[in-house]
C-alpha cells in the first residue's frame, strides 16, 4: 500500500529535480530572462550611441557649411584688399571691376546663398527624418525581442 505512495512522490519530485519538466521550464525562462537582461541593455546603448554619433555629425556637416559661407562672405568682403598688394593683381582686378563681374559674383553670391541654406536646411531635415527611422525600427526591434 505505501508502495504506490512512494512511488507518487518519487514521480512528482522528479519532475523537479535537474531533467524533470518543471525544473526545465523554469530553467529556460531563466535563460530567455537572464539573456534578455544582458542582451537589451547592450543593444538600448548601441541605438542611443548611434543617434548620438548622426546628431554630432550633423551639427559638424552645418557647423562647416556655415563656416565656408562665412569665409565666402569675408573673402568677396576682404577681395579689394587682398589684391592691392601687387600690381599686376590690383591691374586684373581693376579689369574685373570696371566691367562689372565682382559685383556680379557678388550679386550672385547673394542670391544663391539663400538656395545654398535652404538646401542645407533640407538635407539636415531629411537626416534626422532618417535618424529618427532608423531610431524607432531599432527600438521595435528591441522591443520584439523583449516579448520574446
Amino acid at each position: 500500500m505505501a508502495l504506490p505512495i512512494v512511488a507518487g512522490v518519487m514521480t512528482v519530485a522528479g519532475w523537479f529535480m535537474k531533467g524533470g519538466a518543471i525544473a526545465s521550464i523554469f530553467s529556460s525562462i531563466g535563460v530567455k530572462l537572464a539573456s534578455k537582461a544582458v542582451i537589451v541593455p547592450i543593444l538600448i546603448a548601441t541605438v542611443v550611441l548611434l543617434f548620438a554619433a548622426r546628431i554630432a555629425f550633423l551639427i559638424a556637416v552645418v557647423d562647416f557649411a556655415f563656416l565656408t559661407i562665412n569665409f565666402l562672405h569675408y573673402f568677396f568682403d576682404a577681395l579689394p584688399t587682398l589684391l592691392s598688394s601687387d600690381t599686376f593683381l590690383s591691374l586684373g582686378y581693376d579689369v574685373m571691376r570696371s566691367i562689372g563681374l565682382i559685383e556680379a559674383l557678388k550679386d550672385a553670391f547673394a542670391i544663391f546663398d539663400v538656395l545654398l541654406v535652404s538646401l542645407l536646411t533640407a538635407w539636415a531635415l531629411k537626416f534626422a527624418y532618417h535618424t529618427s527611422k532608423l531610431t524607432s525600427d531599432e527600438f521595435f526591434k528591441i522591443g520584439m525581442i523583449v516579448q520574446a
